[in-house]
């Protein structure tokens, strides 16, 4: 699976396996990134 951002098309790819994938969702989930953010949003 590719991840890119849209508005920088040319920066290139992240790349990682649906067990990755899925495993960095199950975290995100589980609020293990809550952390990272702001609120502000």
């Amino acid at each position: 699976m590719a991840v890119r951002d849209s508005k920088y098309p040319d920066a290139g790819a992240v790349f990682s396996t649906r067990a990755e994938m899925a495993a960095w969702l199950k975290g995100v989930k589980a609020g293990e990134f809550d952390d990272l953010g702001s609120s502000g949003r």
